[in-house]
């Protein structure tokens, strides 16, 4: 490449720039930052057990596995959630799940913060991101997340939530099961985000950013 230095903003973004044959010296991950200010921890959640995705639904996000493993679930007193707008390409496959009640479509949101707090539970099944803003802010929120290693994210498998493959129907059913049957785990799973999600404050990210301009210029 023509660049000196390259910042990426994940470990799986990095790997995608060294399987390409990027020299590795030349790149630099970066992580994104949130507001903890604006993304907080809501306790005052009711009783349904509610799954949140948050982003444009659209065939790179995974959606398609997400809703065939919902419609597998079949939870009692459960919710799936979906917020953000309606790609054409994924219309189709949309409608076929049009006769499932417990699906709710809440399209763009100016402000998701409020779908978070009344959340039980976050799940991004992605197929490639740099790293996806809003697993930040369903940590910051206290959510366990169950997320693709493709999305980017900083979730630490079995203790923040789960990572699981790409195009899995089978482990994102399993996983939400899971966190359905063991509220406990769940519950010590929001604690372990809410900790893990404090250094990627934005602040953070500037201190971060410094410390790499300093290594590298000074």
């Amino acid at each position: 490449t023509l660049s000196d230095f390259i910042f990426l903003p994940s470990d799986f973004a990095k790997q995608t720039f060294t399987d390409a044959g990027v020299n590795e010296n030349k790149l630099f991950v970066l992580t994104r930052g949130v507001n903890l200010e604006k993304f907080k921890p809501d306790r005052s959640k009711d009783s349904k057990f509610k799954v949140l995705f948050v982003g444009r639904l659209t065939l790179r996000k995974g959606i398609q596995y997400l809703l065939e493993a919902w419609k597998k679930l079949n939870l009692k007193n459960a919710e799936l959630v979906l917020a953000g707008s309606i790609d054409d390409n994924i219309k189709p496959i949309l409608s076929k799940y049009n006769d499932i009640e417990n699906i709710v479509f809440k399209g763009f949101l100016k402000d998701v913060s409020g779908v978070y707090k009344e959340s039980s539970i976050f799940v991004f099944p992605s197929l490639e991101e740099g790293s996806a803003k809003v697993t930040y802010e369903a940590m910051a929120a206290g959510l366990p997340v169950i997320k693709t290693k493709n999305s980017g994210s900083v979730v630490r498998n079995g203790l923040d939530g789960f990572i699981i493959p790409v195009r899995d129907t089978e482990a994102i059913r399993e996983k939400i099961s899971y966190l359905f049957e063991n509220p406990e785990i769940a519950k010590t799973m929001s604690t372990n985000a809410i900790e893990n999600i404090k250094q990627y404050s934005w602040q953070g990210y500037m201190d971060k950013l410094i410390n790499i301009y300093n290594k590298l210029f000074l």
